[in-house]
């Protein structure tokens, strides 16, 4: 029997619907998540959960298997915008089209729920965020002990009207369309500053700067701000190893990140750093100005760029766009 302050009620599960009466079927998938919690609490990788939180990713779980049985609700929308921007049903899995059933119940699909439950973005959790590795060999384990659980209750599991909301992501960063990358010259730019960073370099939109007092000066010498310490952005003095970037919203600025960038005008390179850190700057909120990550991806200049886990480096380099969209919230494709 379980423990009053282990179980789930109903208003959690209605909590991921777009109604407030239950029904007979409710029910029923609210016993399947509470009878799912066990499995959770007997997996390694989440030993270290509380009761909400294995509470949370049961209903996670049993939600996707209402949609997958029901053939929509969230999890269907979710998938098929993954498809439109992608040309592949899922991030990160490589799928044979015959090993994959958009009726049924995936594994890969459930592994995904995990990994998206496991991996938080900093809006969610504060200052910092948490990376999970997809191909995690605990996490397929995990999903696959779920997926023959699932696959055993299918065709007991009751058909419904699909009326689960966007329980995955927020579908609004999913419809942002990329942005074409804008051509700019120093005859066509209307910033002041930019104009004048474009000109001294004969047209190359990026300068890299080890210090704030490189950086200062440049911008008294050359842009011509006004020499005093409140016009030189003296919030950046703790920082080193800028970029600034001339663009059409003007001049951009990035600290910390010099050291990622493999261009061949850029002196501070660091082949080592660009390996370790470089994820930073699609992961970290406010770490590069997405223009400028976009940039740098379009110029090849991020190539060495990985996620800190095994198999991270095409991880990311085949998944960034999600992997921004995930993680950078609003910064993508921000104004």
């Amino acid at each position: 029997m379980n423990n009053k302050s282990e179980k789930i009620y109903m208003q959690d599960w209605l909590s991921l619907h777009t109604y407030q009466q239950s029904s007979a079927d409710d029910q029923w998938y609210l016993e399947f998540a509470q009878n799912l919690i066990p499995l959770l609490k007997e997996s390694s990788i989440l030993q270290e959960f509380t009761f909400e939180e294995y509470k949370d990713l049961a209903l996670l779980l049993t939600v996707y298997f209402e949609d997958a049985v029901s053939e929509g609700g969230g999890w269907m929308r979710f998938r098929n915008r993954i498809e439109e921007l992608y040309q592949k049903k899922l991030p990160f899995y490589n799928i044979k089209k015959d090993e994959y059933f958009d009726s049924e119940i995936n594994r890969e699909d459930i592994q995904f729920v995990i990994w998206s439950f496991l991996s938080c973005p900093q809006d969610e959790i504060g200052d910092d965020y948490i990376l999970m590795n997809p191909l995690d060999k605990e996490l397929e384990q995990l999903s696959s002990s779920i997926f023959n659980l699932l696959d055993e209750a299918f065709e007991d599991a009751p058909v419904t009207e699909a009326e689960s909301a966007d329980w995955i992501m927020d579908m609004e960063l999913l419809q942002r369309n990329a942005k074409a990358m804008p051509l700019i010259t120093a005859e066509h730019c209307t910033s002041a500053s930019a104009k004048k960073l474009l000109e001294f370099t004969k047209g190359y939109p990026l300068q890299f700067f080890a210090s704030y007092d490189d950086l200062a000066r440049f911008f008294v010498d050359i842009l011509k701000w006004e020499d005093k310490e409140e016009s030189l952005m003296p919030e950046m003095k703790p920082h080193k190893n800028f970029i600034l970037y001339a663009n059409s919203k003007g001049i951009l600025l990035a600290p910390e990140a010099a050291l990622y960038f493999k261009a061949d005008q850029n002196p501070l390179y660091d082949a080592d750093k660009a390996q370790e850190e470089s994820y930073v700057l699609f992961c970290e909120q406010g770490s590069c100005p997405f223009d400028l990550l976009k940039y740098g991806i379009s110029q090849g200049y991020l190539k060495e760029a990985a996620l800190p886990f095994d198999k991270g480096h095409q991880l990311l380099q085949d998944n960034w766009d999600f992997i921004t969209r995930w993680y950078l919230g609003e910064f993508y494709e921000g104004d």
